[in-house]
C-alpha cells in the first residue's frame, strides 16, 4: 500500500498513545533507601557527648538516635538497646559508652544493696550486661562499639584511675562475638603518654571565644571531677542535658566515637532479610 501524506497525522496520536501507555505499565523507581541509623547509649558521659557525636553521624549523612542518662550502669543501657534494636527504627549501629556506674536498681545485689565498684559481684553484673548487648547487636547483624570510660583524677597529684577492669571485660566478650570492637576514645582526652589532665592543647579550629587560650583549653571540670567542662550548669532548664555551650572534651569524645562508628558501617549491612528474632525469643 502506497502511504500518503495525509496518513501521517493518524499514526503520530497513534504512537503518543503507545508511549504513554508503556510508561504507564513501567515499573515506578524503587524509593532511595532511608538513611542508616547509629545509636549512641550510655552514661552522663555519653550524653554530655551526644550533640557532637550527633552532628558527626549526621555529617556522614546518617542519623544519629539512641538515649544516654547521668548514673545509668551497663544493665540500663542493655534494655535501652534491646527496646531499640527489636523495635520498629532499629539502630544499624550501636556504640555504648559506660564509666562504671552502679547507682540504679538493676545494680542491687539485694533490696537497698547497691554492688561496689570493682567487687566480684559488681563485675559480674557488668559482664551479663555487656555480654547480653554484644548478643543481642550479633543477633540483629549490627557493629558494636564499645568505649570504656576515660582516666579519671586520682586521690593524689599527678595519679589517675583507668577504666581497666570494665575494659578487660570488654576485651573478653569480644573474643566470642566477631561484631564487637573497642574503642578506645578515651584517648582523645587524655595526654600524650596516658594519664589525666584538666587542660590539653587546642585543636586547630577552637577558638578563644570557645576557651583556647596560650594554645590550651580546659576538658575536664577540675582535678577531683572526670566530667568533661561544660561552662553552664547541666542540672537546670530540663536536667539532665547535654553541656548547651562548646564543651571541647566532650566534643573529642564525641567524634572519637562517631569516627569508629561510621567506619564501622560503611562496610556493613543488614542483609536482605533483616536481623533475626531477639535471643531467646
Amino acid at each position: 500500500m502506497h502511504m500518503t501524506r495525509r496518513s501521517v497525522p493518524v499514526l503520530v496520536p497513534l504512537l503518543v498513545v503507545v508511549s504513554l501507555t508503556l510508561a504507564a505499565c513501567a515499573p515506578a523507581p524503587p524509593d532511595a533507601p532511608a538513611p542508616s541509623r547509629i545509636g549512641l547509649y550510655g552514661d552522663s558521659i555519653g550524653l554530655q557527648a551526644s550533640p557532637w557525636f550527633e552532628q558527626s553521624v549526621a555529617d556522614a549523612g546518617r542519623t544519629p538516635m539512641g538515649g544516654s542518662f547521668p548514673g545509668a550502669a551497663a544493665c540500663d543501657v542493655a534494655e535501652w538497646v534491646h527496646t531499640d534494636l527489636w523495635g520498629p527504627t532499629p539502630p544499624d549501629a550501636v556504640a555504648v559508652t559506660v564509666v562504671g556506674n552502679s547507682f540504679t536498681p538493676c545494680m542491687e545485689l539485694s533490696e537497698g544493696v547497691l554492688a561496689t565498684p570493682d567487687t566480684p559481684e559488681f563485675l559480674e553484673l557488668y559482664r551479663e550486661a555487656i555480654t547480653s548487648i554484644a548478643d543481642e547487636t550479633l543477633a540483629a547483624g549490627v557493629p558494636l562499639l564499645f568505649a570504656w570510660g576515660p582516666p579519671s583524677a586520682g586521690p593524689g597529684d599527678d595519679e589517675w584511675v583507668e577504666q581497666l577492669p570494665i575494659r578487660d571485660l570488654a576485651q573478653e566478650i569480644a573474643q566470642t562475638h566477631p561484631n564487637m570492637q573497642l574503642v578506645d576514645a578515651g584517648a582523645a582526652v587524655t595526654p600524650v603518654g596516658g594519664g589525666y589532665a584538666v587542660d590539653l592543647p587546642c585543636v586547630p579550629d577552637e577558638t578563644r571565644a570557645q576557651g583556647c587560650s596560650d594554645g590550651q583549653i580546659q576538658i575536664r571540670v577540675s582535678e577531683t571531677d572526670g566530667h568533661f567542662a561544660c561552662r553552664e550548669s547541666q542540672m537546670s532548664n530540663g536536667w539532665p542535658r547535654p553541656c548547651p555551650v562548646y564543651s571541647s572534651g566532650a566534643r573529642r569524645y564525641g567524634e572519637a566515637l562517631a569516627v569508629a562508628a561510621n567506619a564501622a558501617l560503611s562496610d556493613q549491612s543488614r542483609g536482605p532479610t533483616g536481623p533475626a528474632d531477639p535471643p531467646g525469643s
